[in-house]
């Protein structure tokens, strides 16, 4: 289950999107909220929560905050929340599923995200210092799978030594290819 919570408004805008049966012994859930902050006018937040069989019992994800590269950047935090929701909801031929966001960010609770939104068609730098990362490209359904296959190679290839990596291709209506990195730095 998603739970998407927009508190910037004058009245709060709040969705939930459910998916597919209940699974009680595999039970994952996903918060996206924005809302109001003094200081960067926007604050993101992500809450995960999972129920998984382990040796010592139930695990929790508490919340994470996502903040843009630019920390007064608040229509990037504005753009990440609707397309995080659109990454969660979206189709395409290799959509990110609420499993995968808790299977990257698995022991990351208590830390901070950095997100980047950038056309695709970027340059990558040498490296790319994030510990985990999810990145998701948002084109049109005309971009070639091998495309977005080699965008994700390449930033497989950039990530430091066996860091949890997912990517996905989700399609949108977006005027020209997006791609969105959430990752702990």
């Amino acid at each position: 289950m998603l739970k998407v919570v927009d508190l910037t408004g004058s009245s709060p805008r709040i969705t939930t999107h459910c998916f597919g049966p209940e699974r009680s012994e595999h039970a994952v859930a996903v918060e996206l909220r924005l809302e109001p902050d003094a200081r960067s006018g926007l604050r993101l937040l992500m809450e995960m929560s999972a129920r998984q069989p382990w040796p010592d019992g139930e695990r929790a994800f508490r919340r994470l905050p996502i903040v843009a590269t630019d920390h007064l950047a608040a229509g990037q935090l504005l753009a990440a929340h609707q397309l995080l929701e659109a990454s969660l909801v979206g189709s395409g031929p290799v959509p990110l599923l609420v499993d995968d966001y808790v299977q990257v960010f698995d022991g990351a609770a208590g830390g901070q995200l950095t997100v980047e939104i950038q056309p695709l068609g970027w340059s990558v730098r040498s490296a790319l210092p994030y510990k985990r990362l999810v990145a998701v490209v948002f084109a049109p359904v005309e971009l070639a799978y091998d495309e977005y296959l080699a965008v994700a190679l390449g930033l497989q290839a950039r990530l430091p030594e066996k860091a949890p990596f997912k990517a996905g291709l989700i399609h949108r209506p977006l005027q020209q290819p997006m791609l969105l990195l959430l990752g702990q730095l």
